[in-house]
């Protein structure tokens, strides 16, 4: 069975922690463990070989396919505030911001102790169940972005073996989210960071058809972004392709202290060909807090690029964004918005046969 090696940290702890949310969890190790296994090879493999688009997955840049709609309440993110909600008061700050889209971040915050993390999931959770109880307090939606697949938590042990940090976030938040959100017109959302290769994109998507399955839920419930550095530009049509029925857009991490670069480029145009959207994620993690010029000429170029949103850390930063938004683009998203002028990106790029 499940074990907890600690002692609940507060009732919070104790309330998310049911033996039904933890049988939940169970059944998520054991039906992915060898998975898991079997992914490092794929990852590691693709690391080795990785430097360019794949020819064995040619067909799936080449056809005609698109990315499943979203819900109303995520077609609008031309703001997302994404930090980790172990402090109340700072949760409640970025839920009456006046942003889109709240991000609980898990996976940025590496120095987060268990109980804080619990103390994250025991938050978000209570916003939730108040949004839902006290019609719609906040008109944020929300979203959980999980430590990575392949990342333990220490403190929960299945049979001998230190359960996945992924798939226990992912794990508790939808199995005590899910109701309170539907009922409000919402639905679980998270973010996935770290994709080097569409063989994660494709373990992700297992994950969520097999949540789904055992918790009733109607397949393309839960929505997922992937959050998308460097390393897996080559392959983001591929991980959108896997994750068709489940997917939310893509964040790309984009240092904010320099200049659009051609592979950003690149995603926006892959991500408006596959009718899906592209966040501007901020990877300096730094330009939103100390250089506000710099900070609104990055977003009025990024908007004016083709960047459907921007995602900051800092609420102050909300009247600024939405403002820039507002102005170029007062629709919704701009998905419309095809461009072609990748051929500087392209031209970098060679065919490997895989």
């Amino acid at each position: 069975m499940l074990e907890e090696k600690i002692e609940s940290v507060n009732s919070n702890e104790s309330s998310l922690l049911t033996q039904e949310a933890m049988a939940f969890l169970l059944k998520l190790h054991r039906q992915f463990e060898t998975d898991m296994k079997d992914l490092e090879e794929l990852v590691m493999q693709n690391k080795k070989t990785q430097k360019g688009f794949l020819s064995n997955t040619k067909s799936v840049r080449d056809t005609n396919w698109t990315v499943k709609h979203v819900r109303a309440d995520l077609q609008d993110r031309r703001l997302i505030i994404r930090h980790s909600a172990e402090d109340k008061k700072r949760l409640r700050t970025s839920l009456q911001s006046g942003a889109k889209v709240f991000a609980a971040d898990l996976m940025s915050e590496p120095f987060l102790t268990y109980k804080q993390r619990m103390a994250t999931h025991a938050n978000v959770n209570e916003e939730i169940n108040r949004n839902n109880s006290e019609l719609n307090v906040y008109p944020t939606s929300i979203m959980m972005i999980p430590r990575q697949w392949n990342m333990i938590e220490e403190k929960v042990i299945v049979d001998g073996i230190a359960m996945s940090a992924g798939l226990f976030d992912f794990g508790l938040y939808l199995f005590h989210n899910t109701l309170p959100l539907s009922q409000s017109g919402s639905a679980p959302y998270f973010g996935l960071t770290g994709f080097t290769s569409y063989h994660e994109a494709k373990f992700w998507n297992n994950v969520f058809c097999f949540a789904e399955k055992e918790m009733n839920l109607v397949e393309g419930t839960v929505k997922a972004s992937v959050l998308l550095g460097s390393d897996g530009i080559y392959q983001v049509e591929e991980m959108l392709y896997e994750l068709r029925n489940h997917c939310s857009g893509i964040h790309l991490e984009t240092d904010k202290t320099k200049t659009i670069t051609d592979a950003a480029r690149y995603a926006i145009n892959i991500a408006h060909k596959r009718n899906t959207h592209v966040i501007c994620d901020d990877s300096s993690k730094g330009c939103d807090r100390e250089d506000t010029l710099k900070q609104f000429e990055f977003e009025t170029v990024g908007v004016v690029e083709g960047f459907d949103g921007t995602c900051v850390s800092n609420p102050t930063m909300t009247d600024m964004v939405n403002a820039i938004y507002n102005h170029y683009m007062p629709e919704p998203n701009q998905i419309w918005k095809k461009r072609n002028d990748c051929i500087a990106f392209l031209e970098t790029v060679n065919e490997l046969s895989v």
